[in-house]
């Protein structure tokens, strides 16, 4: 089945970091790279996916498949923001082999509601592979954006089915990808 790995520590601190009370942009970002996908129990197909969760959130779950989490998955290049009914094409499926790395940009947004504009990008191998706005993202059948405006602590996470060798980098040093 599905399992999560998660940040011990959440990545971004809502009370510390918000640009709604720092009036500081704030980005956060981490890199995975995938070593091997190997098949699964039964033979079944293996994948992962990387994004951010707010907690509390079932270990059971890829990120981007309950409220307060996105993610983009392997397998498909799908994205998914709050969303476990199809996501939305956006990649092209990653491969053993491949680093990714995903990354949100908090910028000051409304100050009464202590929400933020809200950016996510993509990398591939060191090199920026697209992005979207979070409020592109708003379906309220799907549970809206709730969670992810920063306005909640957010953990660093790493969705995984069937056989999956990875390593991941939250270390600005060890990663491909060099901010701008």
């Amino acid at each position: 089945g599905d399992c999560l790995v998660l940040t011990q520590l959440p990545v971004y601190f809502a009370a510390r970091d918000s640009p709604v009370i720092t009036e500081k942009r704030k980005m956060i970002y981490f890199e995975v790279k995938v070593v091997a996908l190997r098949r699964g129990p039964g033979g079944d197909a293996s994948g992962l996916s990387v994004g951010y969760v707010a907690q509390p959130y079932p270990t059971w779950r890829s990120p981007g498949w309950e409220r307060g989490s996105l993610g983009v998955f392997s397998d498909d290049g799908c994205r998914f923001v709050n969303d476990s009914f199809g996501g939305r094409d956006f990649t092209a499926p990653i491969t053993a082999g491949e680093t990714v790395g995903i990354g949100m940009e908090f910028l000051s947004g409304e100050k009464e509601k202590q929400k933020c504009q809200t950016h996510i990008f993509f990398t591939r191998n060191g090199r920026r592979s697209g992005g979207w706005d979070l409020h592109e993202e708003v379906d309220e059948e799907s549970g809206g954006v709730e969670g992810l405006e920063g306005n909640y602590d957010l953990y660093g996470a790493v969705g995984l089915f069937g056989g999956v060798d990875f390593e991941s980098c939250f270390d600005p040093a060890g990663w491909l990808w060099r901010p701008e």
